[in-house]
């Protein structure tokens, strides 16, 4: 069997290039093979669960990283007055805690990701719901039904509000790791390094494809959004100004952001304002362009690599 010889730069660059596929792969896909509910009685709840999962996988971790450095000062401490035995009794609970740490973390990541999804399902079911309930209103002649569906209809688009403002979409691209030809690389090393070119363009054109499938969904929400408001303004012109009262259990302030520390973990205090739906739209516009270019340098460069390839050449020109 032929072995493929990787230089130690090219094989960093495809692990590195691995890691990004495996996280691009885990932020766009959508499992659509399991069959989901629409029901936001069930998911709600299922939100506020693994919201409350996350936040004790983070206290459990801020909790076991207190003992970590508990551990730490007190191996220090032996060391320092020539406590051999105390030394080696706070170094093992230094092992012992840094593997506990680093599960913790693992969990920690695990529950943010199970967050998103529940996110992402509730997202999902209020898009339907929200129009759904557009029609209903629409269609109701009783003028007291009207303005409760009424009320109802602004709490939802509200909460469907709160939900994608605690979204954070991609806005910058890592730095892409360079690829360079030595003189001892041989042609078969340079086609080599022009295949894992080709492999980075694929990863970054299946990112490319995840954004557009996200701004298509967003350019959704933001006519959604401009619907609603210009079918709730039709229907105060027409005097139906009954204040919104919100089903039971709608939620008045968004809940933490699960990718960012719980509240009261900066030590600013400092919020930032959630991003618009126009902002988030054209920052993602913004990183579509951004990746289009990288593809075409990352395509040209595995073209000029073959080139040199074949002409037997060592050096990058």
């Amino acid at each position: 069997m032929r072995r493929l010889r990787f230089h130690g730069r090219a094989l960093a660059a495809f692990c590195t290039g691995a890691l990004l596929w495996t996280l691009l792969f885990l932020l766009f896909h959508d499992e659509t093979g399991a069959q989901e509910t629409s029901d936001i009685t069930v998911l709600e709840p299922e939100y506020r669960r693994a919201q409350g999962e996350h936040l004790a996988a983070y206290n459990a971790l801020v909790a076991l990283e207190g003992r970590l450095n508990q551990a730490n000062e007190d191996f220090a401490s032996a060391r320092a007055a020539g406590d051999e035995a105390g030394a080696e009794e706070a170094l093992s609970r230094v092992l012992q805690l840094s593997g506990e740490q680093r599960e913790a973390t693992l969990r920690l990541k695990e529950k943010a990701g199970e967050v998103t999804e529940a996110r992402t399902r509730l997202i999902r079911a209020y898009r339907q719901r929200v129009d759904e309930r557009i029609t209903q209103v629409a269609s109701t002649q009783d003028p007291g039904a009207r303005q409760e569906l009424r009320a109802i209809l602004e709490d939802e688009n509200n909460r469907r509000l709160e939900l994608l403002a605690e979204e954070e979409p991609e806005t910058a691209l890592e730095p892409l790791t360079d690829l360079t030809i030595s003189a001892t690389d041989t042609p078969g090393d340079i086609r080599r390094m022009a295949d894992l070119l080709d492999y980075r363009a694929e990863q970054h054109e299946a990112w490319l494809e995840g954004i557009d499938q996200k701004l298509e969904e967003l350019r959704q929400d933001l006519r959604r959004s401009r619907r609603v408001s210009d079918f709730l303004s039709d229907m105060e012109r027409f005097g139906d100004t009954r204040l919104p009262v919100g089903p039971p259990g709608t939620q008045t302030t968004p809940p933490p952001d699960p990718d960012q520390l719980p509240p009261g973990a900066d030590s600013l205090g400092v919020e930032p304002r959630p991003m618009t739906l126009e902002e988030r739209i054209r920052s993602l516009e913004v990183l579509r362009l951004e990746l289009e270019e990288r593809i075409q340098l990352i395509r040209d460069r595995a073209a000029r690599f073959r080139r040199i390839a074949r002409g037997g050449g060592g050096h990058d020109g």
